[in-house]
């Protein structure tokens, strides 16, 4: 729910956590963390298809124009995905994880920082 909530969408927790606790390599906690952030969206979207926009009533919350125009791409990022994880060696799906999570983890202190300053800023009349 974290994960979900803060945009991660879960894949850089759950393969993780699939590794580490769940004592799996990275070709089975993959596809395993796939279902668990596929379950996790069904979930959302049965909450939230009969919600309304807060600012416009007449529309959804979902807006399904920005997801006409992400699938594609997401669903090719997929196939690459999945090819890779057939393709390479063990070693080198754990080498790329750990490029992406340094990468992930960099972005988020970044924004953290950020986020940081403007909230000191408001709170000392600066902004």
């Amino acid at each position: 729910a974290v994960a979900s909530g803060g945009g991660v969408g879960g894949g850089g927790v759950f393969i993780p956590i699939l590794i580490l606790v769940g004592g799996m390599k990275p070709k089975q906690a993959i596809p395993i963390s796939q279902a668990i952030i596929f379950g996790g969206a069904l979930v959302n979207l049965a909450f939230n298809v009969r919600s309304r926009n807060p600012i416009n009533p007449k529309k959804p919350v979902i807006d399904y124009t920005v997801i006409m125009m992400f699938t594609p791409m997401l669903l090719a990022g997929t196939i690459i995905g999945v090819l890779l994880n057939v393709i390479l060696p063990t070693w080198a799906i754990t080498a790329l994880l750990f490029v992406i999570m340094i990468y992930i983890a960099k972005r988020t202190t970044m924004k953290a920082i950020q986020q940081w300053k403007r909230e000191n800023m408001r709170r000392s009349g600066s902004l």
